[in-house]
């Protein structure tokens, strides 16, 4: 319930935990409540409080990202590598969320970032700049048209022969 307080406030909300055996958040804008966020992470949002379905968005990335590790104070670990590491946070100002490569250098040790704001690209990226896989390794290797001919010539003639055996 932190991480959704620091996002919120973030965004210009006011945010106030309730209840005595239940607890969940009641968000004020402008002094004035819009909604409520349940225990079990549910948005509730007033009837005139439409445009406040950021709260929403925000929400939804918490609850996607909630079982990974947590670094620093608002981004989530995707993946680590030797030292480098993949993250990503919700950039409230663009609302969407966004993926960092934190790379280190080898002989320095310097760490370097760079941004995404697309998944693949930022997954790719980082698998290709660890060299956590060789591609080199698991290039395929393509079958000749006289290998794949000479494949279901053979496979062709073991069905023919069984079906004989069992006919006799």
């Amino acid at each position: 319930m932190e991480k959704i307080v620091s996002y919120l406030e973030k965004l210009g909300y006011v945010v106030e935990e309730q209840g005595k055996l239940e607890k969940y958040l009641v968000v004020f804008k402008e002094n004035r409540p819009i909604g409520f966020i349940l225990p079990d992470l549910t948005v509730k949002l007033i009837s005139d409080a439409g445009e406040h379905n950021d709260i929403r968005k925000i929400i939804e990335f918490l609850n996607q990202n909630q079982g990974l590790d947590r670094v620093g104070a608002s981004e989530f670990l995707l993946a680590n590598f030797k030292g480098s590491q993949m993250t990503t946070y919700f950039d409230v100002k663009s609302m969407r969320p966004v993926f960092v490569m934190y790379l280190r250098g080898t002989d320095t040790g310097e760490v370097k970032s760079f941004t995404y704001d697309d998944f693949d690209t930022a997954i790719y990226s980082f698998v290709a700049q660890t060299q956590m896989i060789d591609p080199h390794k698991f290039s395929v290797q393509r079958e000749s048209f006289g290998d794949r001919i000479r494949t279901r010539l053979i496979n062709y003639l073991l069905i023919k022969s069984k079906e004989r055996a069992a006919q006799h």
